[in-house]
């Protein structure tokens, strides 16, 4: 099974299963990577990204609010922004 996103030919469905596997992070791992995330700002460089990209966000985080989620969406050229029922990531 290929699971490589593309953002011109990837279906609802597969990007729904990413949503769903993203999910199951474990805990740890979200904390070691917020630890080290919580010290940059990127903000300025986000309108340069040029890759598609795929924002997923919780719809109840505690570590990004729907402000700065919608900024990125907002900043990130040809990006596409899917929420995650949940407060994890």
């Amino acid at each position: 099974m290929d699971l490589r996103l593309d953002a011109r030919g990837t279906g609802r469905a597969r990007i729904a299963w990413l949503t769903n596997e993203l999910g199951k992070t474990p805990r740890h791992v979200v904390k070691a990577v917020i630890h080290y995330e919580v010290t940059l700002d990127l903000t300025d460089r986000l309108p340069r990204v040029s890759a598609p990209a795929l924002i997923l966000a919780p719809t109840a985080g505690t570590i990004a609010t729907k402000a700065d989620v919608d900024l990125a969406y907002t900043l990130i050229p040809r990006s596409e922004m899917h929420l995650i029922e949940s407060r994890f990531h």
